[in-house]
């Protein structure tokens, strides 16, 4: 092979094994190597090559099968990653969002929050703090605004989603049930609602 075709060859394996490490949420097997037009190929560089790109696929494999290894400070529930501690209760759900956006993450649906609480609440100190967590629900509180120019049907101010358990009984509310509402303000930080993110 020519030294042209087997340069050739080294920068499409690397473009694919970087265009496949940067595309996925798992990060591939890093490689340390330097490469310089003009390098000889070498048995030992296609080694480093290939033991990254064969690390990448399987956790793109793991990830699949729902059996993946999280991050540090994320606690595995199914085939879902979720922040094992909560962010403070300091920002509007629209903050929140950006927040986990800005992580590469986002926040969870109701379902993986349930999965959540089912599954790891002791982990993830669900079971007992009787606080709310932001969740990625939406709603419309059906108030209509400039309806001349938008159609009724799509107009509404944005309500967004929480649920928590109980931390107390009183009266019909039970200790460890699920409350959820719907009707918090999406850019109103004062509610006191916490969240965490997941991927």
């Amino acid at each position: 092979m020519s030294s042209s075709n087997k340069h050739s060859l080294l920068r499409w394996i690397l473009g694919m094994a970087l265009g496949v490490a940067t595309s996925g949420i798992a990060l591939a097997g890093s490689i340390a190597d330097t490469y310089t037009t003009g390098d000889t190929l070498t048995a030992a560089k296609m080694t480093a090559v290939k033991t990254a790109v064969n690390d990448n696929d399987t956790r793109i494999t793991a990830i699949g099968a729902g059996t993946q290894t999280c991050v540090a400070g994320m606690t595995r529930v199914g085939p879902t990653c979720v922040d094992t501690v909560r962010q403070p209760a300091t920002k509007s759900w629209s903050e929140a969002v950006d927040f986990c956006r800005a992580a590469n993450k986002r926040l969870l649906t109701p379902g993986e929050y349930i999965a959540a609480f089912n599954q790891a609440a002791v982990a993830l100190g669900m079971n007992t703090n009787g606080d709310l967590e932001f969740v990625d629900a939406m709603f419309t509180d059906g108030t209509i605004a400039n309806a001349t120019t938008v159609p009724v049907t799509m107009v509404g101010r944005l309500r967004v989603g929480y649920m928590g358990p109980s931390s107390v009984t009183s009266g019909t509310i039970t200790a460890g049930d699920i409350y959820a509402g719907i009707d918090a303000d999406y850019d109103n930080a004062t509610y006191g609602i916490f969240f965490r993110c997941a991927r």
